[in-house]
């Protein structure tokens, strides 16, 4: 209620703060709009029993896949993805995307690998891009889902389930 209460009243989204996919999200244009029932179901998809409030970010749903080697984003793959409602459905690679809204995006993803100290490996992120913006809402240091590494290797020959692989080896 104590977060509701100070909310700027524009578009939120609540999830569970720890989770894998899109159960227990919920999407509000307004706090006031959020009902507790929404709440409780974020909390119970929740491993930890907590939710989070997060600013709803609008914009084309991106996702950049890719390999970090000496701190730099070497290799970069963006895809659009198709969503209804949370779930991810699909992915166009390659896309239609406007070349600068893909520079955007791995240069979005670059800031975050340089802010965190992240030297080598894969990494998956999803973006939001609007405009001029382009947001990271998440990324993770390891292969991304839906079958885009198998899409990457399908559209460009480039093997990331075995560069992630041979990392993992040391080699």
């Amino acid at each position: 209620e104590e977060v509701v209460d100070r909310w700027n009243n524009g578009p939120a989204i609540i999830r569970p703060a720890v989770s894998s996919g899109s159960r227990g999200m919920a999407r509000f244009d307004t706090m006031n709009g959020m009902r507790r029932a929404q709440f409780d179901s974020a909390r119970e998809f929740s491993t930890t029993g907590k939710v989070c409030i997060e600013e709803y970010i609008g914009g084309t749903d991106l996702s950049v896949e890719g390999y970090v080697i000496g701190g730099s984003v070497r290799l970069a793959f963006v895809t659009q993805k198709h969503v209804e409602g949370f779930a991810v459905v699909g992915h166009d690679l390659p896309g239609q995307l406007p070349l600068r809204t893909r520079e955007r995006a791995v240069a979005s993803v670059q800031q975050v690998v340089t802010a965190i100290g992240y030297g080598h490996g894969p990494f998956d992120a999803d973006l939001r891009a609007d405009g001029e913006r382009c947001v990271v809402l998440e990324m993770t240091p390891r292969l991304g889902g839906n079958a885009v590494p198998l899409l990457v290797e399908h559209a460009f020959g480039v093997p990331l389930i075995e560069l992630a692989l041979r990392e993992a080896m040391g080699e």
